[in-house]
């Protein structure tokens, strides 16, 4: 059983133009002073519960010049600070604003992005590990020379953003990156989409620390430029094995956004539970563990619109034909028997051609309602022995002469990979359904292989016969964690970042990025978020900053903290290693019955 499996990521790693920008600061604008609860909720509604809280910040002690470029995670791409280590002083009517030019945004993303910053820089805590902080500043010079003089030159009036296109369409592929200026009088953030801003906005808020002397709050002078290695980042939640509350989706969300993921792939139904309210096979959620635990056409917006907001992508999955038990609930006839199952419950039957109408009825549903690209559509783990043993099933496929179990699963990928073409829609697909691939049934060619098997090394091969044949590719290559070995996977997956896979450069470039998936054996809504977090923070750096970030030791001290960024913005993270703490402690909401 897969309790957690999580990425490995290897390079593809481009060059990063830097962008002048002129400052400008017109148009609207958001005051960090003022306080916006009002528009805050109203702008998103659908907000996660720790959200609704009062942000606490995530702010690092005084470190010294340039040593708060190390704490920004992911690494950016290029950090320079100023020369002069010049540290600047935020006014107290530090605003946002849309810089003269700026593309307008058609559905208010960026006056989003501008409440939540907002937020974050109102914080009044500090999160970076205090031991990490005395290390930091024995290198340094001393804090009298870092504190900054409190005079009218070094104040930054506030953040002007200046985006090229009004393009807000949520794909793969879609630029990140931007330039981040800071300077007096405003900071710059430059960028040629939203998304970039966004994650500019990030960058600033984690860059943003408490003079712990003058209590005012500073930033160093520096300039970065900065955009992701792969396009598709991200995580994968199991909301089948046990069901997942959407306060809980809406934090992993709002995490996943600080630490710059953008694909949430959402793994919803399995054996144990069918938590979907579907409306053309309204009996499939018959197999939800009660009415409690489902998911509706309502629930599902409110999500996808969450993760717009934070520019990430949802792509769903329905995993089949085998992990179909709870299918079988409402309609039984989808299923095959199985004699060596108590259930007697067994994968889809694909011999019959009640299988594929209904399937076709879903693919149809869920193409209308989530509208990325991909759709996830499963295929690993097919029970082959339970079709073996089906008389009725074995009976069919003498009569289609289909010889056995695996060339019985290419004929059901290869109608259902194109049914979902058919639909608008990327097949993505787990590896099996490569492996298994008969000749004469080849799924759909614009379909993706998930490699998941393989651990830390023994995925290469595979990689190299999907991408040898002109498939595309992810990489989650498996690996069960346990909360002793944290950092020995973290040093792993540091040295092991390598994309040297035996393949051209053509097929490197196949190969899209990877996720770190979290099957839900053991997770639910109370512990899913300690569990991913900050361990997923170490994926998202594999997965944006360059190939060349493998130094264990910087690593270590910016996943540290990171984590206490988490912890300050009331995100559960567990510690990364022995001996770590922040200065601002998770609070738990706890209150014992006792006076």
């Amino acid at each position: 059983a897969r309790a957690l499996e999580v990425v490995m990521i290897f390079r593809l790693l481009v060059d990063f133009g830097i962008v002048d920008a002129v400052h400008h600061s017109v148009g609207r604008s958001v005051n960090v002073l003022e306080h916006h609860p009002k528009s805050l909720h109203a702008t998103n509604e659908h907000a996660s519960l720790h959200s609704q809280k009062p942000f606490a910040g995530a702010w690092v002690t005084n470190l010294g010049h340039g040593s708060k470029g190390k704490l920004v995670l992911p690494k950016p791409v290029k950090y320079e600070p100023d020369m002069n280590g010049k540290q600047l002083v935020l006014a107290s009517a530090f605003d946002f604003r849309e810089a003269e030019g700026c593309a307008q945004s058609p559905s208010g993303l960026l006056g989003h992005a501008f409440s939540r910053y907002s937020q974050l820089l109102k914080a009044t805590a500090k999160s970076a590990p205090s031991n990490y902080a005395r290390k930091l500043m024995q290198q340094k010079d001393s804090l009298e020379q870092i504190s900054a003089e409190r005079e009218e030159g070094i104040v930054l009036r506030g953040l002007d953003v200046l985006i090229a296109t009004d393009k807000e369409v949520l794909e793969l592929g879609m630029d990140e990156s931007y330039q981040l200026d800071i300077r007096m009088p405003r900071v710059l953030i430059t960028a040629n989409t939203v998304w970039g801003a966004i994650r500019a906005l990030e960058t600033f808020s984690q860059l943003v620390s408490r003079d712990s002397k003058q209590g005012d709050l500073v930033v160093d002078e520096a300039k970065i430029q900065d955009e992701p290695r792969f396009a598709h980042r991200g995580v994968m939640i199991d909301t089948s094995r046990h069901f997942l509350t959407l306060p809980t989706i809406m934090e992993v969300l709002d995490a996943m956004a600080y630490s710059k993921l953008n694909v949430l792939h959402w793994h919803m139904v399995d054996d144990q539970s069918f938590p979907f309210e579907s409306v053309a096979l309204p009996k499939l959620v018959m197999g939800a563990f009660s009415a409690e635990h489902v998911y509706t056409h309502s629930d599902v917006k409110k999500v996808i619109e969450h993760a717009r907001r934070l520019g990430i992508r949802v792509v769903p999955e329905f995993d089949q034909p085998g992990h179909t038990e709870s299918w079988g609930v409402g309609y039984p006839e989808l299923l095959s028997k199985c004699p060596t199952k108590v259930s007697e419950k067994g994968p889809f039957d694909p011999t019959v051609n009640t299988t594929m109408v209904l399937m076709k009825m879903l693919l149809r549903e869920l193409s209308e309602l989530f509208p990325d690209k991909n759709l996830h559509i499963g295929g690993d783990e097919v029970d082959e022995t339970c079709w073996m043993g089906d008389p009725e099933v074995m009976s069919r496929m003498r009569s289609m002469n289909i010889r056995d179990p695996k060339m019985l699963q290419s004929f059901y990928e290869q109608q259902v990979t194109r049914a979902t073409a058919d639909v608008g829609k990327t097949p993505i697909v787990w590896e099996e359904v490569f492996a298994n691939m008969d000749k004469m049934y080849s799924i759909h060619p614009s379909t993706w292989i998930q490699v998941w098997m393989g651990g830390l090394d023994n995925w290469k091969d595979t990689m190299d016969r999907i991408t040898k044949e002109g498939f595309h590719a992810l990489l989650s290559a498996a690996l069960v964690l346990e909360h002793h070995q944290l950092w020995k996977w973290l040093e792993g997956l540091l040295k092991s970042g390598s994309p040297d896979f035996p393949g051209t450069k053509e097929q490197k470039q196949l190969v899209h990025g990877g996720e770190a998936c979290m099957w839900g054996e053991f997770v639910d809504s109370a512990n899913i978020i300690p569990f991913l977090w900050a361990r997923v923070a170490a994926v998202a750096e594999r997965l944006w900053s360059p190939q060349e970030t493998q130094n264990e030791d910087e690593a270590e001290d910016r996943l540290n903290a990171f984590r206490c960024h988490l912890i300050a913005r009331d995100i559960n993270a567990e510690p990364i290693t022995i001996g770590s703490f922040c200065d601002k402690e998770y609070q738990s909401s706890y209150h014992s019955p006792q006076k």
